[in-house]
């Protein structure tokens, strides 16, 4: 929902992925990315010098990876995968494709009610065997349409599903970071010289301090 709320509020093109998130933990000022070194550094050191800051610094893949996983860990906390799941499968056996499925399961078995009536007045004799053999090869025609449509409705149905699930694995597995997701899920994080960083979430107020990092 954060996401689609921020897609609606047209952001401005930023030309990198944590431009406008990034705060020196050292000074407050915002961080200027160095293209050269693929790292992010103190805007006042950057402007004015090293005597004006005690500068913070970070490399963009090492941030990424630290988002990542944070974004990961707390996914794994707060959702369950399998009630995700249960849920949207359940929700999908009350829709319509499962209500066709069944419908075609009660055409199946008014067939079967019609052939074995029909075998019943053959055999008490009241139709003779030619116009038995054309009704019996009618409902079995029929039933044949019937059973290959299920089939085809059960596939499709199976490989929603499947489609489903590798869709919510990629969602809980945070596999693409962007700036839409970025700056829906977070508001602010600082960089401080001694390699820690503080990670202020959109969704909640409290901050989370990472690990040490190498750069």
């Amino acid at each position: 929902k954060l996401i689609e709320k921020k897609k609606q509020k047209r952001m401005p093109a930023s030309k990198n992925l944590f431009s406008d998130l990034l705060i020196c933990g050292e000074c407050g000022s915002s961080m200027h990315y160095k293209k050269g070194k693929r790292a992010y550094i103190c805007g006042k050191v950057n402007k004015m010098g090293k005597e004006f800051c005690r500068g913070s610094y970070i490399q963009e893949k090492h941030l990424k990876e630290i988002v990542r996983s944070e974004l990961k860990n707390l996914i794994n906390v707060q959702i369950s995968e399998q009630d995700i799941l249960e849920k949207i499968v359940m929700q999908k056996k009350e829709g319509d494709h499962a209500m066709d499925i069944e419908l075609n399961e009660k055409y199946l078995q008014e067939l079967m009610r019609r052939k074995e009536r029909l075998a019943d007045v053959w055999m008490k004799g009241k139709i003779d065997e030619e116009v038995y053999s054309r009704k019996l090869k009618e409902i079995q025609a029929e039933g044949e349409l019937i059973r290959k449509e299920k089939e085809r409705m059960t596939k499709i149905y199976q490989c929603q599903e499947q489609n489903l699930r590798d869709w919510i694995q990629k969602i809980l597995n945070i596999e693409i970071i962007n700036e839409v997701v970025l700056k829906a899920l977070i508001s602010q994080i600082q960089i401080f010289r001694e390699k820690k960083i503080e990670i202020r979430y959109a969704f909640q107020t409290k901050s989370i301090n990472c690990p040490k990092i190498n750069t």
